[in-house]
């Protein structure tokens, strides 16, 4: 499936269509994971508004499928500074 056809892609383009064309840029290279990673960690001292619950779980489920596609780009920086 093209990415432009994934119903997760088509739900961050719709509501976030500057998110959605980083993420076609992104798409099958290491940056994605560290573009995701960066856009769901708030770096605004809590002054950053956060994504709808819908948003919030297309990105995720997004990010897995890329990582499926591509493994060798997997990094996890998020979850790793919240240890």
């Amino acid at each position: 499936m093209k990415l432009e056809h994934n119903p997760n892609f088509i739900t961050i383009d719709t509501m976030h269509p500057h998110i959605g064309k980083s993420i076609q840029i992104f798409w099958g290279h290491p940056e994605m994971s560290l573009f995701i990673n960066r856009i769901v960690t708030d770096t605004r001292e809590g002054k950053r508004a956060g994504f709808s619950q819908e948003v919030s779980d297309a990105i995720f489920r997004l990010m897995r499928h890329h990582d499926v596609l591509y493994p060798q780009h997997i990094t996890y920086l998020a979850w790793e500074q919240a240890r």
